[in-house]
């Protein structure tokens, strides 16, 4: 199921100059800070697609789940990891896009 998920978002990329993708990928066992991958399939799929994993801090405990890729990191500006939105038990992502001329 996962390889076929990364499958059809690797179509997308292909045909697409910017990309960005957030949401949760519910992969806690990934360091990002570190890069440390152990041969993933997400991360395989990031760096054979040339997307930047921008979210560096906890989103859900302790953990680094909910993701937010870009093609090019001049795509996105102010992002921030904030605390939980109303009931849920995720961090908050926010960020900006700016214009680009």
């Amino acid at each position: 199921e996962k390889i076929e998920f990364y499958d059809t978002l690797e179509k997308f990329c292909l045909i697409k100059n910017h990309v960005i993708l957030i949401g949760d990928f519910n992969e806690p066992n990934i360091d990002w800070k570190n890069l440390d991958t152990n041969n993933n399939a997400l991360t395989n799929f990031a760096l054979e697609n040339s997307l930047e994993q921008m979210i560096l801090n906890e989103t859900r405990y302790g953990n680094i789940i909910d993701l937010l890729f870009c093609s090019e990191n001049t795509l996105l500006d102010e992002i921030f990891v904030d605390c939980p939105f109303s009931t849920s038990d995720h961090n908050k992502i926010t960020f900006s896009r700016p214009i680009l001329l």
